[in-house]
């Protein structure tokens, strides 16, 4: 598995590339994605995402809403099973997200939670 600070530097760079492609590799087959975001997404069905080809249109359609997307200021915390990642995004929003990592180092797992209303 990869080191779960390597893996915050890596995902972190993709996001502020806007490597669409790269970002989803980050993450597993099968991964359960939760966010409130999604639920604007979703016509506020779910705020979930099951499986990464369902993650891609969302994560794109993010990057096209947002194309000044920038994430900074990251502080990572973690245990053997996964971390959580905070962040800052260019519109002065901060990010809290944990992610739990399958044995190939890809996110299995995870949840976002944001300082303010969506």
């Amino acid at each position: 598995m990869l080191a779960a600070d390597d893996f915050a530097i890596a995902w972190l760079r993709d996001w502020n590339r806007h490597d669409l492609d790269a970002i989803i590799d980050h993450y597993a087959e099968d991964v359960v994605f939760r966010s409130p975001k999604v639920l604007s997404f979703t016509g506020g069905k779910t705020d979930t995402i099951r499986g990464r080809e369902n993650l891609r249109p969302y994560f794109a359609r993010g990057l096209a809403f947002r194309p000044g997307l920038k994430f900074t200021d990251p502080m990572a915390a973690w245990d053997r099973e996964g971390l959580a990642l905070i962040y800052s995004g260019e519109d002065g929003s901060v990010a809290v997200e944990t992610m739990t990592l399958d044995a190939d180092g890809r996110v299995a797992e995870a949840r976002v939670f944001y300082d303010r209303p969506l």
